[in-house]
């Protein structure tokens, strides 16, 4: 769905592969949304930290270096408690990412 006329919503887009991270950049650009890159975690969780920017919905890869996207929005909701996260992978649905995603949302612990 594109941005309501008049606003952009910002999405922080989080993958490791640098080419993905592109792809999903200018995609979400072309449709008219703010984009916030990152690479990797500890970048995601450097633009929550900073208070100056506000960010609508956490785009995350699942399968990640040092913790994976699961981990990372469960950070994130310590710092934005009301932000949306929507979860992506290149990977098979057989995946121990969308396993453990499956098991959280089982458990309650996703809404």
């Amino acid at each position: 769905m594109p941005p309501v006329p008049g606003s952009s919503p910002t999405i922080l887009v989080v993958d490791d592969e640098l080419a993905v991270l592109n792809l999903v950049k200018l995609i979400l650009e072309t449709a008219g949304y703010t984009v916030l890159p990152a690479s990797d975690v500890h970048q995601a969780l450097a633009f929550f930290q900073n208070r100056d920017c506000s960010i609508d919905l956490l785009l995350t890869d699942i399968n990640m270096p040092y913790f994976s996207g699961l981990e990372l929005a469960g950070r994130v909701s310590e710092i934005a408690t009301r932000v949306a996260v929507l979860f992506m992978t290149g990977w098979r649905a057989e995946n121990p990412g969308i396993e453990l995603l499956r098991a959280a949302a089982d458990s309650g612990a996703c809404e």
